[in-house]
């Protein structure tokens, strides 16, 4: 029985180079196909506009973090206001 599993091992690492000559040939195609498609993101950034893509994902994030926090301010000032009334017209 030990020997069946020692055959098996042995074949297993038969088939590895053939294995990682094609995971290395895929990786390579795969490297080479994500640089293009980088490249022609960069190419699109560049021609659409002034602002790099930086500068707008940053001016988006402030803009949204500045309604968040309105948003936070105006929610508490209102609940605050109506929990007033409340007190004051029940006394």
């Amino acid at each position: 029985m030990a020997e069946n599993t020692n055959d098996g091992a042995s074949g297993s690492r038969d088939q590895s180079p053939p294995d990682e000559a094609a995971l290395s040939a895929r990786l390579g195609s795969l490297d080479h196909r994500l640089s293009e498609i980088r490249d022609s993101r960069r190419n699109k950034t560049d021609q659409s506009g002034t602002e790099s893509g930086d500068s707008a994902a940053r001016a988006s994030a402030m803009a949204l973090g500045f309604r968040l926090s309105s948003e936070l301010i105006a929610g508490v000032a209102v609940g605050a206001a109506i929990g007033w009334g409340v007190d004051h017209w029940l006394s």
